[in-house]
This record gives structure tokens, sequence and C-alpha cells, in this order.
């Protein structure tokens, strides 16, 4: 049972970090946990959608 709940909880967090980095490559920024808003760099943000080469 506790390998299943450590399981979900690993997905989870996962989907979460998931989800926050598709968020910054749409808005091109993200505000950090004293609500200080940081841009991503276009070539930050071509390396995300285009893959490192």
């Amino acid at each position: 049972m506790k390998h299943t709940m450590n399981t979900r909880s690993n997905r989870d967090t996962r989907s979460h970090m998931a989800q926050e980095t598709l968020s910054i490559l749409e808005n091109g920024y993200y505000t950090d946990t004293k609500q200080l808003d940081h841009t991503a760099g276009q070539s930050t943000l071509n390396a995300f959608k285009y893959g490192l080469s």
C-alpha cells in the first residue's frame, strides 16, 4: 500500500511540474514564491520548443 501511495505522489508531482513548464512556455514568464515575475528569454523558449541540438 505504501508503494502505491508513493508512486501516486511522484506521479502527481511530475504532473504538476509539467503543467508549470507548459505554462511558462505558453506565457513566456513565471511568478516565483515572492510574487516576482521572471521572463524566459527567447533562446530558452526556443530550446524548450525545438529541443537542444
